[in-house]
């Protein structure tokens, strides 16, 4: 009795075809089609939520914050609050509060939550 094994024929990494995709006509619709954009935790024009909390926390009662995240009025309110209320003392410890409070919120928001709310939405107070 003889046994044989012939082994199996496979054609080699080489001679192997690459599939073929359909591609549409139309190239704009190709591209657009086969366009992949990575998710970025930086948007362009984007506001650093790190520097807006710690300019709340450390210039808060100036609203220094308020101005860089573009909130021009929001910011002139508490300015105008903090050196008018500067008089009796109160002014400038009610606006360092406020502004504690929101650099803490700013820092605790993921970086989507911060963008939406202060940036897209332009929300100027907590």
């Amino acid at each position: 009795m003889s046994f044989s094994y012939e082994t199996p024929k496979t054609e080699s990494f080489e001679t192997q075809s690459a599939p073929e995709y359909a591609i549409p006509a139309d190239s704009n619709s190709a591209q657009s089609a086969y366009t992949y954009q990575a998710p970025s935790t930086a948007i362009s024009g984007q506001k650093s939520k790190v520097v807006a909390g710690l300019l709340a926390i450390f210039l808060g009662s100036l609203g220094v914050h308020k101005f860089y995240l573009g909130y021009t009025q929001a910011g002139i309110i508490m300015l105008a609050i903090s050196l008018i209320g500067s008089l009796v003392a109160i002014g400038p410890l009610a606006m360092a509060v406020v502004a504690l409070i929101e650099g803490i919120l700013y820092l605790t928001k993921s970086d989507q939550d911060f963008y939406q709310i202060y940036v897209a939405e332009n929300k100027p107070w907590l």
